[in-house]
């Protein structure tokens, strides 16, 4: 296919999930950043959680341990534990001719 077509029958977003191990507990994870390309009306949206084992990163039973949006660049708080999980969603608008590219994301390792 191509043209309209191949855009119109390709998916409108796209996900990508990276799990960055702190090498210790309880690490107060507080900042990221990455270069992208966002065309007009694309968007990147980068979503991040922690736990100190792996198995609880999603939580248990009633309480699911959420993603918290964060910005480039910009500092955040109440992400603790050994490991970090990223949570990256690129977006576009249905039958838009151009995609967002993240072309490489930074991940800020406390040392405590």
């Amino acid at each position: 296919m191509t043209g309209y077509q191949y855009l119109g029958a390709t998916s409108q977003s796209g996900c990508w999930v990276v799990v960055h191990d702190g090498q210790a507990p309880d690490k107060n994870w507080n900042k990221l950043s990455w270069s992208a390309n966002t065309p007009p009306g694309t968007q990147i949206l980068v979503e991040v959680r922690a736990a100190n084992t792996l198995a609880s990163l999603p939580g248990t039973g009633q309480t699911p341990r959420m993603f918290q949006l964060v910005s480039n660049g910009q500092t955040f708080g109440g992400v603790t534990g050994r490991y970090l999980e990223v949570r990256v969603t690129l977006l576009r608008p249905w039958g838009a001719p151009q995609v967002p590219a993240l072309y490489d994301l930074t991940v800020y390792c406390p040392t405590t």
